[in-house]
C-alpha cells in the first residue's frame, strides 16, 4: 500500500430545477435558457465549502470532468432542467438513468407542500426549510431527509463502474437540503446549505465507509461566462481557481 495513496470519494452533484415559466408549472424559454446556460457554464460554479468537505480537498466539477449518471424526479420541469443542462454545453451527456422515485417524487411533496406551508413561505420566512421546520417539526423533517439519504446512497451505488467520475442530480430542492440534514449537514451552516436558488444545489461526497456528506454548496455564476472556480473557505474569504485551457 502506498502511504501518499487517497481515500476514495465518489462524488454526486445535485441541482435544483430551473425557472418554471412555462404553462403548467413547466420550464418556458427563460428556465430552458437558464438551464443551458449554467451546464455550458459549470465552469464558473461558485463552490462554497460545508464542514464535509475533507481538509485541502478542492471539488474539481469543470467541463473538463466525465459525469458518469443523471439522475432526476419524475416531475417534468425536473426532468426538463435535466435535458437542458446536459446539452448547454457538456462535452459528454451523462448516461441517463431511470426516473428517480422517493427523493421528492410527487408523493413526498404533496406531504410536505401543504397548504399551512405554502402559507408559512408566503409570510416571509427566508427558506423552505425554516417553513417546513415551524409546519412540520424537526422530526418529521429528519424522517423525509433520512428517506432522501437513503435513495441518494442507491444514487451512489448506480456509480460503482465509474468511481473517478461525477453524477449529476436533478431534483427540487427542499430535498436536497433535507438529504444535506440527514448526512451530517451542521446547523451552524444552515446558510450554506439552505435557500438554494434556480439550478444550484450541492455537492455530496461518498467515502470508503460508504458515509455520505454534504462538502459544497454550488451557486451558479452571476456573469455565465465566468470560466473559473471560485471556492469559499473558512474566514469568508475565496479562492479563485483558473479553468485550465
Amino acid at each position: 500500500m502506498k502511504d501518499e495513496e487517497q481515500p476514495r470519494l465518489d462524488r454526486l452533484l445535485l441541482l435544483g430545477h430551473s425557472e418554471k415559466d412555462g404553462p403548467g408549472g413547466t420550464l418556458g424559454t427563460r428556465g430552458i435558457e437558464l438551464a443551458r446556460s449554467v451546464g455550458g457554464s459549470i465552469n464558473g460554479f461558485r463552490f462554497t465549502r460545508l464542514a464535509g468537505a475533507p481538509e485541502g480537498d478542492m471539488p474539481d466539477i469543470s467541463l473538463h470532468c466525465k459525469f458518469a449518471r443523471v439522475f432526476y424526479g419524475p416531475q417534468v420541469p425536473v426532468i426538463q432542467t435535466a435535458f437542458s443542462f446536459c446539452t448547454g454545453g457538456l462535452p459528454r451527456i451523462p448516461l441517463p438513468m431511470p426516473i428517480v422515485y422517493g427523493f421528492g417524487d410527487e408523493a413526498m411533496m404533496a406531504e410536505i407542500w401543504t397548504s399551512k406551508l405554502q402559507a408559512a413561505v408566503a409570510s416571509g420566512l427566508s427558506t423552505n426549510y425554516e417553513a417546513i421546520l415551524q409546519v412540520h417539526g424537526a422530526e418529521l423533517a429528519m424522517t423525509w431527509g433520512e428517506s432522501c439519504r437513503m435513495v441518494l446512497d442507491e444514487m451512489f451505488d448506480a456509480m460503482r463502474d465509474r468511481p473517478s467520475w461525477v453524477g449529476l442530480g436533478v431534483f427540487n430542492r427542499i430535498p436536497i437540503e433535507l438529504a444535506a440534514l440527514a448526512c451530517g449537514a451542521r446547523p451552524s451552516e444552515k446558510h450554506l446549505w439552505t435557500g438554494l436558488g434556480l439550478v444550484e444545489g450541492i455537492l455530496f461526497y461518498r467515502n470508503e465507509e460508504g458515509v455520505i456528506a454534504p462538502a459544497y454548496r454550488a451557486s451558479i455564476p452571476k456573469n455565465a461566462e465566468n470560466t473559473s472556480h471560485q471556492i469559499e473557505v473558512d474566514g469568508g474569504g475565496s479562492v479563485i481557481i483558473q479553468d485550465r485551457p
